[in-house]
């Protein structure tokens, strides 16, 4: 999981994790490196080195509780499937290398303990490839939307274009939660408009109903049909309206910049964990997406008003006259100077042809 992300070391349970590994590990492994090249020095300090093992459990439990239940089951089983792996190989190794009689002679125990060094980080981390095949046998279902989120989320983070970035969205969320409807809303004065998505949604959800005031204060995707009975008219006409199941704000950095909507699922599925999880974690990376789409479509819209504004300088300095102007005693100077960018003053003198000036 280290290894598909790029801020690892700053996210707080990879920290744990590998601070645990690191402090719990790395002082065993130290011992037995000394006691290799100079056993009488470190005799007595492996004890030592052994008690601070329980640093390594206990990191991972640290940073298995700051997951959420979908996380956790999939870190769960993907950390089992490693374990087994990486034990196999340290264990055929240790029976190569010499535990008990040794194998191998003295002078290839100190290499072999070294390429054990590095067979171990090597072992982990092709430890995620049975893990996905595991995935993929057992548990279908979660390998194929985690699969499906994994490459809308990636999608969604090159996209530049407002439009495309809401598309993109609405279709990751139709193959999320295999359903043939969902919209897209946007924040108004007086409630949540229809901006994109499928025909059949309510054109508007005002912020005063019921179902507004719900939306407007959660933060997670909502089963909308089991709170249907604390509702009043206005939301329940709104639900019906689209056969609206399930519904969340798309935030970015605490400001909701739209709300989705999702029909019914195909063949009378229910949305479970699973769906809500991805949908609600697909849901914030849309909106920081569209949130970057915007100041980027912001940014070009300056450029291109500032390039018009320098070629509309351009025009103008080309309609005031190039040079001052001497006829016989008489000189002419004229200067502009524009507060802004373009200013809507000129000027021009010319001589004609029976020897007077024209200003």
């Amino acid at each position: 999981k280290s290894r598909g992300s790029r801020d690892w070391a700053y996210g707080s349970r990879m920290r744990l994790a590998a601070w645990g590994l690191v402090l719990g590990f790395g002082p065993l492994l130290l011992m037995t490196l000394g006691t290799q090249f100079a056993p009488d020095q470190f005799q007595g300090f492996d004890q030592l080195a052994i008690l601070a093992l329980p640093l390594v459990p206990a990191s991972f439990s640290m940073a298995l509780l700051r997951s959420g239940s979908i996380d956790l089951a999939y870190l769960l089983r993907q950390s089992l499937a490693a374990a087994v792996i990486v034990l196999g190989v340290v264990g055929i190794a240790m029976s190569i290398v010499g535990l008990g009689k040794p194998l191998l002679p003295d002078h290839l125990r100190v290499g072999a303990y070294l390429a054990l060094l590095v067979l171990i980080p090597l072992a982990a981390m092709a430890a995620h490839l049975p893990a996905r095949w595991i995935d993929r046998v057992l548990y279908p279902e979660q390998a194929r939307v985690r699969a499906i989120a994994g490459d809308f989320g990636r999608r969604l983070a090159t996209e530049r274009n407002p439009a495309s970035v809401i598309e993109l969205f609405l279709t990751g969320v139709r193959e999320i939660a295999e359903a043939d409807a969902a919209a897209v809303y946007a924040p108004a004065k007086h409630g949540w408009v229809f901006r994109a998505g499928d025909a059949g949604f309510s054109t508007e959800l005002p912020y005063d109903s019921v179902l507004g005031r719900e939306l407007s204060l959660g933060e997670e995707m909502i089963r909308c049909r089991e709170i249907e009975v604390q509702l009043d008219e206005a939301g329940r006409r709104w639900l019906d309206h689209g056969d609206v199941r399930v519904a969340g704000r798309m935030l970015a950095h605490g400001e909701a910049l739209g709300l989705v909507c999702i029909g019914a699922r195909r063949h009378g599925r229910s949305y479970g964990p699973l769906q809500l999880f991805h949908l609600g974690s697909l849901a914030r990376q849309a909106a920081n997406a569209l949130e970057n789409a915007t100041l980027h479509e912001q940014d070009l819209q300056r450029e291109r008003v500032r390039t018009e504004l320098e070629l509309a300088t351009k025009i103008q300095e080309r309609l005031l006259p190039a040079e001052d102007l001497r006829a016989g005693c008489l000189e002419i100077a004229g200067r502009t100077l524009s507060c802004r960018e373009v200013g809507g003053d000129l000027y021009d003198h010319f001589p004609l042809s029976d020897g007077r000036v024209v200003v």
